[in-house]
């Protein structure tokens, strides 16, 4: 089972599409690679679409997902401890959960297995329905918003948002993700979706943007490979943006505005 003193950190967003998925597995690789002393778990809670079976096939499996006491115990995946529905038998053939099912896969997958971990990123699936309900009552941690700067995207993480708040959930920060490219010729930043997370979004609802993450094709390469680019480029600019991230994420978790959460 978890422990009270894991830091567990919801990825979350209202669309889908948007690279929550990319910044989820990003991040659980950043906090093993800069900080070797702790221990990371990463839980795949998107039911109906999981992507981070996809997002990791190409790294070094340590011990595949197991049965161990009538429970499907996680899988330990370049030293970070990964738990999905995309593992379990038959998912693959199309056999979906829904409804009750899901919180019994829930049961399996997260509450009751050993995770030994002191950092656990859930990859919530986008949306604002019953599961993420269901799972943020049950399992305390803090949020992260990622949301591309177009106000599409800003509408459907505003709903999120409410529903956040009204189940008291505390959020951390909005990432801006696909924030611009650069262009390959004079290295100009091209903002493709001409918005403004910062100004548009976060403040206006009292947030702060932890960072801010452009488009790199590499990273999609990445993804295709199933090695998270914080791996092939540890040393990279945006791999230090992840970087960063996580030791501003490890720090709010002692900060005052969020102590008594």
């Amino acid at each position: 089972m978890l422990s009270e003193s894991t830091k567990v950190i919801y990825i979350y967003s209202g669309k889908g599409g948007v690279g929550k998925s990319t910044v989820a597995v990003n991040l659980a690789y950043a906090f093993q690679t800069y900080y070797n002393n702790l221990r990371v778990g990463l839980f795949d809670a998107d039911f109906q679409g999981p992507s981070i079976p996809t997002m990791l096939n190409g790294i070094e499996v340590q011990k595949k997902i197991h049965m161990k006491k009538n429970t499907i115990q996680p899988a330990i995946i370049g030293e970070i401890t990964v738990s999905s529905p995309g593992y379990i038998d038959g998912y693959q053939n199309g056999n979906y959960f829904f409804g009750k099912y899901i919180e019994g896969a829930l049961h399996q997958l997260l509450y009751k297995p050993d995770w030994d971990c002191d950092v656990l990123i859930v990859d919530l699936p986008p949306g604002s329905g019953e599961l993420h309900k269901q799972l943020l009552s049950q399992v305390k941690g803090k949020v992260v918003l990622v949301t591309t700067p177009e106000r599409i995207s800003y509408a459907d993480t505003q709903k999120g948002i409410d529903m956040l708040r009204r189940l008291e959930i505390p959020i951390l920060g909005v990432i801006e993700n696909m924030s611009y490219i650069g262009c390959f010729n004079c290295g100009t930043n091209i903002h493709l979706y001409q918005g403004d997370v910062e100004n548009e979004f976060a403040q206006p609802n009292q947030l702060p943007l932890l960072n801010s993450i452009p488009i790199l094709p590499e990273i999609s390469t990445g993804n295709n490979k199933g090695i998270p680019f914080i791996l092939e480029a540890p040393e990279h600019p945006i791999s230090m943006k992840f970087k960063v991230l996580a030791s501003e994420l490890l720090t709010s978790f002692t900060s005052k505005r969020f102590q008594d959460h």
